[in-house]
């Protein structure tokens, strides 16, 4: 698997796009963020159940949730390390799914950094 698709030249939090794609509105961008914050350590530990009992079909209705909910949020790197396990998943490779696992955890963990950093900034 080739980790690059999920490295650092694509952003943790690009909220201007996010802004964007809704109206400019702070608040909805908030409260998105925030819902994206508290719901995805839970989603994290469903994809890590799934992976630990090797079903594919499970890895890939998780990271396929994660990877649309990630990008709805204009979170690339998270969407795209997603992304990766959600298409080896799909074709069946759990392996391939595990091994991109560690880049997607990376990623989300940055991803909530950035979220409470905002959280900070705002307040």
């Amino acid at each position: 698997m080739d980790s690059r698709d999920c490295m650092p030249e694509n952003r943790v939090l690009d909220l201007e796009g996010l802004l964007d794609n809704i109206g400019r509105d702070e608040e909805l961008a908030g409260q998105l963020l925030d819902r994206t914050a508290r719901d995805l350590p839970s989603r994290m530990g469903q994809l890590r159940d799934a992976l630990e009992q090797g079903d594919p079909q499970a890895v890939h209705r998780v990271a396929h949730a994660m990877k649309g909910t990630l990008a709805s949020i204009r979170a690339d790197e998270a969407s795209a390390c997603a992304r990766r396990v959600d298409d080896a998943a799909r074709d069946g490779d759990i392996g391939m799914a595990r091994a991109g696992f560690p880049a997607l955890e990376g990623a989300t963990e940055r991803l909530l950094a950035a979220i409470r950093s905002r959280r900070r900034g705002a307040g």
